[in-house]
């Protein structure tokens, strides 16, 4: 009895430091995750726009107060998806997609 219990108790152990490795690299991923995105929304990255003509922006609510740059594509399809997506996951918020300084659609009524 005494081993399985020994043997049990090395297992959960394991299971333990397991599950906290995949916590710290979860948490690294969505640290590098939220910078990268933070670095996109910047407004010193004229660069990489000129590239990417289509945009997806976010509003605060219903305003005309920018809140950040969700997308930055070269592809219509895949911005428009974005577009699409972001419409789904923030509802109550205004989304504009552009192209180059052309509104191709704002979410606006």
């Amino acid at each position: 009895m005494e081993d399985g219990d020994r043997h049990t108790l090395g297992l959960l152990l394991e299971l333990r430091a397991l599950a906290k490795e995949a916590a710290d690299i979860s948490d690294h991923l969505a640290s590098r995750f939220h910078d990268l995105l933070r670095s996109v929304s910047n407004p010193n990255a004229p660069d990489v726009a000129k590239e990417l003509p289509f945009q997806v922006r976010q509003f605060v609510g219903q305003s005309d107060e920018l809140l950040r740059t969700l997308s930055l594509n070269g592809n219509i399809e895949i911005a428009r998806a974005a577009f699409d997506i972001a419409r789904k996951i923030y509802p109550n918020d205004r989304l504009v997609l552009l192209w180059g300084s052309w509104v191709v659609e704002d979410s606006r009524p």
